[in-house]
């Protein structure tokens, strides 16, 4: 296994990473699809240009790590911390988060669309012009979050809890059926309900 003194020729699809502890590493422009992330502690971490298709992440830690321009498509990610992180034009389409918390966390132009969440708290997070259409989200919560922009074209919600954030969808109001949220929200997105569900309002 190679040791974290050498953390880009880490990230190779020839095994695992298990058990590593990578602190202010910048690791750029490395595909290693199918790599597998196991019980890895990433503290103050850029991954820049890097694909890391169908991989799969597990048991990880990851603080103040910013990941730009990634490609994740299809990756799985099981039992992951995220804190004060940020992600920005990175490609997770088709991935699988469960049992996930982000804290802290900002999200600018993701894609995760066909995305699967099982199990997963976004806690005092922004989403900012991030596509969820086609996602499936089961026992999601977002506390204190923002999601502004977000697109949820033809995504299934079940057992969202929304309460407490600020919604601003691109698109989708109509995928809300199985959220919950609060009285205060309701006024504030029913005229955009309205429009979306045709309904006139005059008077």
């Amino acid at each position: 296994m190679v040791g974290p003194t050498d953390p880009t020729t880490a990230w190779l699809p020839e095994g695992d990473l298990d058990g590593l502890s990578l602190h202010d590493e910048a690791i750029g422009d490395v595909t290693a699809d199918g790599v597998r992330v196991l019980d890895t502690d990433l503290q103050a971490c850029t991954f820049t240009g890097t694909v890391l298709d169908r991989s799969i992440w597990r048991d990880c830690r990851l603080g103040a790590v910013r990941m730009v321009a990634t490609q994740l498509i299809h990756s799985r990610w099981i039992g992951v911390e995220l804190a004060e992180s940020s992600l920005a034009g990175c490609d997770l389409s088709g991935s699988s988060w469960r049992r996930l918390t982000l804290r802290g966390c900002v999200l600018h132009g993701v894609n995760l669309r066909a995305a699967h969440w099982d199990e997963v708290e976004l806690v005092d997070c922004v989403l900012r012009e991030v596509d969820l259409g086609q996602a499936r989200l089961t026992r999601v919560r977002f506390a204190r979050c923002t999601l502004d922009g977000v697109d949820l074209t033809q995504a299934e919600l079940d057992r969202v809890d929304l309460r407490g954030s600020s919604i601003r969808l691109a698109r989708g109001w109509d995928r809300l059926r199985g959220a919950v949220i609060d009285h205060g929200q309701l006024m504030d997105i029913a005229p955009a309900l309205a429009v979306e569900l045709g309904i006139t309002v005059e008077g």
